[in-house]
């Protein structure tokens, strides 16, 4: 979520789906990364290179989100210039 003092600019939620893993593997991550198995690479986040993480990240699907929405701020701004 993007606010300023009187109201909310933008709003966005993404996920990553998974299951539970029968056992921790792996060694890149944090927190959930060594149970968190992710079905369609067959592997827990924590076994994920970083650029597949990258890839299947929440986070960075909410920051792109977040960038279109100033991208898109952006150009109604400057139409309001001309």
């Amino acid at each position: 979520t993007l606010a300023d003092p009187s109201h909310i600019l933008l709003e966005t939620e993404t996920t990553v789906e998974g299951t539970i893993a029968g056992r921790a593997a792996g060694a890149n991550g944090f927190g959930y990364d060594p149970i968190f198995l992710y079905p369609p690479l067959g592997r827990t986040t924590a076994e994920l290179t970083d650029a597949e993480k990258a890839s299947i990240s929440h986070r960075a699907r909410a920051f792109k989100d977040l960038s279109r929405f100033f991208r898109a701020s952006t150009m109604i701004d400057q139409e309001r210039l001309r």
